[in-house]
This record gives structure tokens, C-alpha cells and sequence, in this order.
């Protein structure tokens, strides 16, 4: 995990954000993409929403399904 630290002579906002990557299978990564695309969301929303629990698996592989239709 890396975390972005402020530019140098800005002050810090205060707010720190973190990237975090990890490895998918090439199937995951294409059901992602496929419910992002359902869903109006980016790649980077839908794994956020995942990571905090805002959204479970079951939920994104649904919307991969409708997208395949």
C-alpha cells in the first residue's frame, strides 16, 4: 500500500489517500469491468465499494450477468 503525501510548501489537507492493488484472475477482472459498465461506476468505485463492504461479490457478478445479455 502507498500512501500520497502532499506536494512540497503545500499544507497537508489533512485528508490522506491510500492505493492499494491487487492481483485479480483474468475472470474477476472481467466480471468487474462488465458490472462497472451495469452499473455506471468506474473500475476504482466498485473495488472501493467492495473493499469497505458497501457491496459484496454476489452482487457484482449479478450485475456482470445482465451486462453479458
Amino acid at each position: 500500500m502507498t500512501v500520497d503525501r502532499p506536494r512540497r510548501g503545500r499544507p497537508p489537507t489533512g485528508i490522506r489517500k491510500a492505493r492499494v492493488q491487487a492481483l485479480l484472475d483474468a475472470e474477476d477482472v472481467e466480471t468487474i469491468e462488465a458490472a462497472a459498465l451495469v452499473l455506471e461506476k468506474s473500475v476504482a468505485e466498485l473495488g472501493r465499494e467492495l473493499i469497505k463492504g458497501e457491496m459484496v461479490w454476489a452482487d457484482v457478478v449479478k450485475a456482470a450477468k445482465k451486462a453479458r445479455r
